[in-house]
């Protein structure tokens, strides 16, 4: 009976936690991201959610709702930036990935089109961080 009892309330809490938006980590050590290479779909342009954006805010960057604070940890963690792939004013897919891994807070503008989407990569000893560049190097 105890095994039983633990085993539903176990089940109950599971169903009541967050288990959040898939995880995505890149290469940090190379020069340059392209990510229409990188990402498969058809996606049209990808954007930036920066944290701490609630989802008025994540509105006004995508143009339409999209409820980053049910489905992300964007609004509460500072530590993860919300790479949010879109076609057609729709959400094609999306991720979160850590600023420890690439820190993509200071890339703008905060959306760009899929033939623009090369991101270089700058680094120092313990950070590495993505900025917009615009055209394969």
């Amino acid at each position: 009976m105890k095994n039983w009892v633990c085993a539903l309330a176990v089940t109950m809490l599971a169903g009541c936690g967050y288990f959040g938006a898939p995880v995505r980590e890149f290469d940090s050590t190379v020069k340059q991201l392209n990510l229409a290479n990188t990402f498969e779909g058809s996606w049209q342009r990808v954007c930036f959610i920066t944290p701490y954006t609630d989802n008025q805010r994540a509105r006004k960057v995508l143009g339409f709702r999209f409820d980053v604070e049910k489905l992300t940890r964007i609004k509460t963690n500072d530590g993860v930036t919300l790479l949010v792939f879109i076609k057609d004013n729709q959400v094609e897919h999306y991720f979160e990935t850590p600023r420890g891994n690439i820190d993509f807070t200071s890339v703008t503008p905060t959306c760009i089109d899929r033939e623009n989407a090369y991101l270089k990569l700058e680094s120092n000893s313990n950070w590495t961080r993505a900025v917009h560049s615009g055209k394969r190097e």
